[in-house]
């Protein structure tokens, strides 16, 4: 006995789906406070901070299948194929957008003209240079060790500066002279394997102009 002849006249089928998204809230806050001096009696202080607000509200989506199969047709199966015509869906998604929010303070105390000087290409450059060079302390000048230690502090500057420019939607001209200068000192230093002053290097390629 075919077992389809006992099937109703047709089968109702369905199926449904939910899914829904929390409101979410995140903040990111950031401060720095520098306060600088010389000896010549000047002195600043900054205050930085920067802060960083996303609201997610909600992402709803609703979804219902439903499907009619027709019954067989003289104990076959040829009426049970056609039931891939009688699929009726229906859906709905409902979506809010994202807000955000930023917000960025600078104070300044003091005599500016130091803070001028020390966030100066040149200042900036000594820094940096100083900073990553000394990360190799140890390293024989000219081994090939210190060809590839040279190389790697080099490459992650460069990095450094285009995750910046990527992050900040282009960087201004005072940080395309600092690139610029640190790339002169890490080629210096490579040539020479000795400390390098951005006072030396600029003094030395305005001498190599004059002549």
């Amino acid at each position: 006995m075919d077992p389809l002849a006992s099937l109703p006249s047709s089968q109702n089928h369905m199926a449904a789906g939910f899914s829904h998204e929390a409101q979410r809230l995140s903040y990111r806050g950031m401060q720095v406070e520098l306060a600088l001096s010389d000896n010549q009696g000047r002195s600043v202080r900054l205050n930085f901070s920067h802060e960083q607000l996303n609201y997610n509200r909600t992402y709803t989506a609703a979804g219902v299948i439903a499907s009619d199969i027709p019954p067989g047709r003289n104990g076959d199966r040829a009426g049970h194929a056609a039931f891939t015509n009688s699929v009726y869906q229906a859906g709905l998604v409902h979506e809010e957008q994202s807000l955000s929010a930023e917000r960025t303070t600078i104070e300044v105390e003091g005599d500016i003209s130091l803070l001028q000087d020390y966030f100066s290409a040149e200042s900036t450059a000594q820094r940096v240079f100083d900073f990553i060079t000394g990360l190799g302390k140890g390293i024989e000048a000219g081994t090939e060790a210190f060809g590839s230690f040279v190389d790697e502090i080099t490459s992650g500057m460069r990095q450094g500066f285009a995750e910046a420019s990527d992050m900040l939607g282009g960087l201004a001209e005072i940080s395309h002279r600092t690139h610029d200068l640190l790339e002169d000192m890490l080629t210096r230093f490579r040539e020479t394997g000795t400390h390098v002053s951005v006072e030396d290097l600029i003094g030395s390629d305005a001498n190599g102009e004059d002549a």
